[in-house]
């Protein structure tokens, strides 16, 4: 009995480590694509039946000064069923950004930092700065294991003059599947460091 019960207990071990093995793996298949090698990247947490992941790389492009903060992101549908996603706005409709600056003070962005001088002019005009529209189809089915992936660059909506360390964290606003209001779906925080 007890050799039955010892044999019992190591397939039980054996099939917890196979599934977290699996989970881990699937989680951090995103970053170990080749192009996000040196990149920072990170996988949040399954919500709402959907694995969001990120990764950052910093690219300096020839002759310009600063660098460019690449951002390549991953909504996966990581279900057995099909997940309906909201796809009408702008950036900010299915992004929350929070960066802070090697300081630890929360960086603004170019539009927050243009609202703030306007409302200290009682000015009522922002400047027209860059908003990557991502419109496209108003809903999109994402079918198990279906990945949606896009690809941005932060230095269009941040300035980022010092060097240091930045800690970035980015979360995506997802329609809960009951319909009962939006989620949000994250990967933690990545630190950046600009030397």
């Amino acid at each position: 009995m007890k050799k039955k019960a010892t044999i019992f207990i190591i397939l039980i071990g054996v099939l917890v480590v196979a599934v977290l093995g699996i989970k881990k793996g699937s989680a951090q298949e995103f970053c170990s694509v080749s192009k996000y090698e040196s990149a920072q990247c990170n996988c949040g947490p399954i919500t709402e039946g959907l694995r969001f992941c990120v990764a950052i790389s910093l690219s300096k492009p020839t002759g310009k000064a600063s660098f460019d903060f690449v951002v390549n992101d991953s909504l996966k549908n990581v279900s057995d069923k099909p997940i309906k996603i909201s796809m009408v706005g702008d950036f900010s409709t299915f992004y929350t950004v929070t960066i802070l600056d090697p300081s630890g003070n929360i960086l603004l962005s170019k539009r927050e930092i243009a609202a703030k001088n306007s409302a200290e002019r009682n000015d009522n005009t922002i400047s027209d700065l860059p908003v990557i529209s991502l419109r496209g189809p108003i809903e999109q089915e994402l079918a198990p294991q279906q990945e949606l992936k896009s690809e941005f660059k932060l230095n269009q909506y941040y300035d980022f003059e010092s060097k240091g360390k930045y800690q970035i964290e980015i979360s995506r606003k997802i329609p809960k599947q009951d319909k009962s209001g939006m989620a949000n779906v994250s990967y933690g925080t990545i630190v950046v460091e600009v030397k």
